[in-house]
């Protein structure tokens, strides 16, 4: 896909598995992928293509999925299949050679648990809400036996930059959206900055709170405060230093205030196009 095709989809977003085994999937499922149909890629090469087309036909503008029709297509499917393949096969655990810089490596792990999301949520037959509905299940990823929680703990605790949090999307109504092209690592850096600024500018994960003393923020960004205030100066403390991260990401007329912090409900409903 070309980078102006990339950035089209992106600020459009921004604006508004097959022949594989595939188990249930309640806690403890495991989700394989068919055999690779290809050799090991070059360095910074890795086809995350074929994870775009699914994203380009199946994601809505606002970040939304149509499993329904996802779940029917039989094309799509095999591409989804495919990425997944490769991504069972390779990683930058196993293969360092292969993923040069460092982007390439934080590419490799947002695609692919995103992608492990949307198969994993076709192979529990779409649940109404994903609140534990495949938090057993696992994955391949270069060979090494993954549920999505771990592959978040590994970026986490590698990488280290709050905004990849809200580039994991694990299929929650209320959680970071989709976008409509796979993350690329020429353009990372930008990327991420949208994604972070999409999602807390949205009223139901960070917002006033009664008064100017109190600030609402989404669940997520609490459990990870400490990757948000990293990056704060040493003179802010306490629930304000995670308001002042926040506010990095809103826009200069949407600043919040205060100096404690409540968490705002988490909307667990599956990031279907039915559920806007």
């Amino acid at each position: 896909m070309k980078t102006t095709t990339r950035r089209d989809l992106l600020l459009s977003t921004a604006a508004a598995l097959s022949a594989a085994f595939v188990t249930t999937g309640c806690s403890g499922a495991a989700v394989r992928p068919k055999t690779a149909e290809t050799d090991v890629p070059s360095a910074g090469r890795f086809p995350h293509v074929r994870f775009g087309l699914v994203l380009e036909k199946f994601v809505s503008e606002d970040g939304l999925v149509d499993y329904a029709a996802l779940a029917k297509d039989t094309d799509a499917i095999g591409n989804l299949d495919a990425y997944l393949a490769e991504v069972a096969r390779i990683s930058p655990k196993r293969q360092p050679h292969l993923f040069p810089t460092e982007p390439d490596a934080v590419v490799y792990w947002l695609n692919a648990h995103n992608a492990a999301a949307l198969s994993g949520v076709l192979a529990a037959k779409r649940p109404a809400t994903v609140n534990g509905a495949f938090d057993g299940t696992t994955y391949l990823f270069g060979k090494d036996v993954l549920t999505l929680s771990g592959v978040r703990s590994l970026v986490r605790k590698t990488y280290r930059d709050c905004r990849h949090h809200l580039a994991l999307v694990a299929a929650r109504r209320g959680g970071p959206a989709l976008f409509r092209a796979p993350y690329a690592a020429a353009t990372l850096d930008a990327e991420l900055d949208v994604a972070a600024r999409l999602f807390l500018s949205k009223e139901s994960h960070a917002r006033q709170g009664k008064d100017a003393h109190e600030a609402l923020l989404h669940p997520l960004v609490l459990e990870h405060r400490a990757d948000f205030e990293r990056e704060m100066p040493s003179t802010v403390s306490g629930d304000e230093r995670l308001i002042v991260s926040v506010n990095r990401f809103r826009p200069a007329d949407r600043k919040l205030s205060g100096n404690r912090v409540t968490a705002l409900p988490a909307d667990l409903r599956l990031n279907d196009v039915a559920n806007r």
